[in-house]
C-alpha cells in the first residue's frame, strides 16, 4: 500500500485539534458550564453506574487548564506522528483510545468519592511506551522538565518515565495528578507494542515485496546500513524518507542485541 506524505500524522493532528477545540469551547462557555461538562463527560464511578459509558472516551478530551493541555499535546505531537507512521492510522487510533480507556479504568478505584478524571495522559502514555517498547535502541530527544533537550535511547526513556510516575505516586507528590492512569496507559502501550510486533512478524513474509514496490527512492538523506539506523530514519523523517533497500532492511527479522488530571 502506498503511503502519501501528505497523510502522515493526520490522525495525530486531528486528535490535537479535537483536544484544543474542546478546551476552547469550554473557555467560551465559561466556568458555569465547565462543571457540568466535567460531570457528564469526565470519567467517574457515578457516571459509569448511570450507564454513561461514553465517559471512558470523552474524558480523554477534557483538560483542567492550558498547561495541562499543552503538556499532553506536546508529547502527543512528538511521539504520535512516528507511531502513526509505523502502525497505520486505524491501529494508531486504537492505541490512543485504548490507552486512555485503560488508564481511566486503572484510576477509577483511586478517585475520591465524587471525584472526576479528565485528561489525555493515559492515551499519550500508551503511545509513548508503545514507541519505546517497539524501538528501544532508537535515539530520541526528551525534554527534561519540559525545557532541556536530552538525547537518550528510547528504551531508557521508557524506564525513566515509568519509574518517575511510580516515584511520584508513592511519594504523594502532585496529588492532583492521576498517576494510576499514567501507569495504566503505560501497561496498555507495552501490551499493544508486543501485539503489533507479533502481527507484523506474521505478515512480514507476504508484505516485503509489495512494500518495496510502493516506495520511491526517498529524500536526499544518508542511506541506513543497519536495521536500527533505518528505524531511526523512519522515526525522524517519516515513511517517505526511506528507500526500497531501507524498507527491505526494516522488513528483515529483528536481530537480538477533586478532579484528577492525567
Amino acid at each position: 500500500m502506498k503511503h502519501s506524505p501528505g497523510l502522515i500524522g493526520q490522525i495525530t493532528k486531528l486528535l490535537i485539534f479535537a483536544n484544543v477545540a474542546v478546551f476552547a469551547l469550554e473557555a467560551v462557555l465559561g466556568p458555569s458550564f465547565t462543571g457540568q461538562i466535567s460531570t457528564i463527560f469526565g470519567l467517574s464511578s457515578t457516571g459509569l453506574a448511570n450507564g454513561w459509558w461514553w465517559q471512558l472516551v470523552t474524558h480523554q478530551f477534557l483538560h483542567g487548564n492550558s498547561v495541562h493541555l499543552l503538556v499532553n499535546m506536546l508529547m502527543l505531537w512528538f511521539v504520535g506522528r512516528d507511531m502513526e507512521d509505523v502502525l497505520g492510522q486505524i491501529a494508531f487510533l486504537g492505541l490512543y483510545i485504548g490507552g486512555g480507556i485503560a488508564g481511566g479504568l486503572c484510576q477509577l478505584p483511586f478517585l475520591a468519592p465524587g471525584g472526576v478524571l479528565i485528561g489525555a495522559s493515559g492515551s499519550v502514555c500508551a503511545v509513548l511506551l508503545a514507541l519505546t517498547t517497539m524501538f528501544p535502541k532508537v535515539s530520541v530527544t526528551a525534554l527534561l522538565f519540559f525545557v532541556l533537550p536530552v538525547r537518550l535511547k528510547a528504551g531508557l526513556l521508557g524506564i525513566v518515565v515509568v519509574a518517575g510516575s511510580i516515584l511520584l505516586w508513592v511519594s504523594g507528590l502532585a496529588p492532583s495528578i492521576g498517576h494510576a492512569a499514567h501507569l495504566g496507559g503505560f501497561a496498555f502501550g507495552i501490551f499493544y507494542a508486543f501485539a503489533a510486533r507479533l502481527i507484523f512478524a506474521g505478515k512480514r513474509h507476504t508484505t516485503t515485496n509489495s512494500i518495496a514496490d510502493d516506495w520511491n527512492t526517498g529524500m536526499d538523506l544518508p542511506q541506513a546500513s543497519t536495521r536500527d539506523e533505518a528505524v531511526e530514519k523512519l522515526l525522524r523523517h517519516g515513511l517517505e524518507s526511506l528507500s526500497k533497500a531501507e524498507v527491505l532492511l526494516l522488513e528483515s527479522p529483528t536481530q537480538r542485541g477533586g478532579s484528577r488530571w492525567h
